[in-house]
């Protein structure tokens, strides 16, 4: 089964990251390290910026801490919407699926 692997840092209520790209269909690996002392972060992935409908969301991780999530990009090429569901209009970025 294919997996590839990312990092995402969250640090000052913010991501390191506007953009990832993952293949469709592919396993997602991604190292999630919040650096923000006793804040809670996420990372959840939604068809599109308005969150109708979500892909994935990760449980809060409440920093300083590093977790790692496992999910399934979606099999269809695309942008999709990512961000924490504890701050979603300053933590957000692009899942591009190709």
């Amino acid at each position: 089964m294919p997996i590839t692997y990312e990092t995402l840092t969250a640090f000052n209520d913010t991501f390191d990251k506007s953009v990832i790209t993952v293949p469709a269909g592919y396993w997602v690996g991604l190292t999630f390290v919040n650096r923000d002392a006793n804040v809670p972060h996420n990372f959840a992935v939604y068809t599109d910026a308005n969150a109708t409908r979500k892909i994935y969301a990760g449980g809060m991780v409440t920093g300083v801490r590093t977790v790692m999530y496992t999910f399934k990009a979606p099999y269809a090429p695309g942008n999709y919407t990512f961000r924490s569901d504890s701050h979603p209009e300053t933590m957000t970025g692009t899942l591009v699926v190709t």
